[in-house]
């Protein structure tokens, strides 16, 4: 092999390594979460606006219509 090549396989299997190593981190750290999510930090329900999802216009009724 010419050292060319040499250089590009070694590179290859350090970042092939390196891949192995962060996934099984990652992994770990999910675990060690203890059956929480992320989403158990928010606020919910404490808002005093309304929240309007659909208001009856005259092109809602068109687009419904053609529908």
């Amino acid at each position: 092999m010419s050292q060319v090549e040499n250089s590009r396989r070694e590179f290859l299997k350090s970042a092939t390594k390196t891949t192995v190593v962060a996934a099984a981190v990652g992994v770990s750290m999910a675990g060690c979460m203890g059956g929480r999510t992320v989403t158990d930090n928010l606020t919910r329900g404490k808002s005093n606006k309304q929240e309007t999802l659909y208001q009856k216009t005259a092109t809602w009724d068109m687009y419904y219509k053609s529908c």
